[in-house]
């Protein structure tokens, strides 16, 4: 008996893709309704809208899936899993709400976006940070520049005044010489000619 019950169950193993296969084959292109599946831990999905319909795998909590049908009647769904699996499962575990664990899901994706947004904000105000601080190293550097800049011109200047004055002494002094020199010149050649007169009373 044991025997038995063991390959009727490999049995039903090795049949139970085909079974599925077959039934994929078979669905229509109508629109279908996103549902989930409630959160227990899993739910099986059987060959027709009842228990006693054979069993062709379970779905886990939280899986999204695709509503072909429902047999309100027998209480049972027909709905595609996320592996392409066709088959029914009980009505009051599918729900248009997502699972808990879908939300968590969702939600750590939302605080992985916004921690991208954070790290990027972060990211410019470090960039900023550092180009205010070479913009004000420049700043400091120019104005470094420019009262170098001044203070060189104020020593040309200084250097130019001293300059004029020196070549104003100079001419002065090269004046006050030539006219010293030309009066006593002068003078001498006055002395000269009285000599001469006296000494030649003809003239």
């Amino acid at each position: 008996m044991q025997v038995n019950l063991a390959f009727l169950t490999v049995v039903f193993l090795l049949l139970s893709p085909l079974s599925s296969a077959q039934e994929t084959e078979q669905e229509t292109d109508a629109p279908r309704e996103v549902r989930y599946i409630s959160d227990e831990l899993f739910i099986y999905l059987h060959a027709g809208p009842g228990r006693d319909f054979r069993i062709l795998g379970s779905i886990t909590a939280g899986t999204m899936v695709s509503l072909l049908e429902v047999d309100s009647s027998a209480g049972y769904a027909q709905i595609e899993d996320d592996r392409g699996r066709t088959g029914w499962v009980e009505s009051k575990f599918v729900s248009r709400i997502p699972s808990i664990r879908a939300e968590l899901t969702q939600a750590r994706e939302r605080v992985a976006e916004q921690q991208i947004e954070v790290d990027e904000a972060l990211n410019a105000m470090r960039k900023a940070k550092r180009d205010r601080q070479d913009a004000e190293k420049q700043r400091l550097s120019l104005n470094r520049s420019l009262t170098k800049s001044l203070e060189e011109k104020a020593e040309l200047a200084r250097v130019i005044d001293r300059k004029d004055r020196n070549d104003q002494m100079r001419w002065f002094t090269r004046g006050t010489v030539l006219a010293l020199v030309s009066v006593l010149f002068g003078f001498l050649l006055g002395l000269y000619a009285r000599k001469r007169g006296k000494s030649n009373p003809l003239l």
